[in-house]
């Protein structure tokens, strides 16, 4: 009897990773690539929040798929949100701010 359920498990979470695989393959079929700017690649499911020279983490985003063009692998945006993408080495050693108050 025992081992007819971890059988019956073992099926059930087989077909769940199958069921799970096809909509993934589904949803990247429907995703339509679009050209992007040097240094960057297109996404269909990205962070929504993306490395910059100010940002260097972009995990305080929740699971969320964002359509869009990233950085490639060692380059960050200039600025946030639409700032070009440059080498993580040509960030400026301080990131400006704005100007103190009088």
């Amino acid at each position: 009897m025992k081992l007819l359920i971890v059988v019956g498990v073992i099926v059930g979470l087989a077909a769940l990773n199958i069921n799970a695989q096809e909509e993934e393959s589904v949803a990247a079929a429907k995703c339509v690539k679009e050209i992007c700017p040097d240094f960057e690649k297109y996404k269909c499911c990205g962070s929504c929040v993306q490395q910059t020279c100010a940002l260097e983490d972009d995990s305080t985003c929740p699971d969320v798929c964002v359509k869009g063009c990233y950085c490639i692998k060692g380059y960050v945006r200039s600025y946030a949100p639409d700032g070009r993408c440059i080498p993580i080495k040509k960030c400026p050693r301080t990131i400006p701010t704005l100007p103190p108050s009088k």
